[in-house]
């Protein structure tokens, strides 16, 4: 009899736990939808073209 009520408690118990845990963060097992996206702020057309005066030595540099 003893036996028996010290497994129905341990049961019980991993069963309540199991049932916290998992209902706890429901999310956990779901992707979220916006993962592999960029942040929508606004980007700079001109970010890719290159400069082209960036090679060319400033006449005012030395004065």
């Amino acid at each position: 009899m003893k036996l028996k009520y010290v497994t129905l408690l341990a049961t019980t118990s991993l069963l309540s736990l199991g049932m916290v845990v998992g209902c706890g963060t429901p999310c956990a097992g779901k992707t979220d939808p916006c993962a592999g996206k960029a942040e929508s702020v606004e980007s700079d057309p001109c970010a890719g073209k290159a400069d082209p005066c960036a090679s060319k030595a400033d006449p005012c540099a030395g004065q």
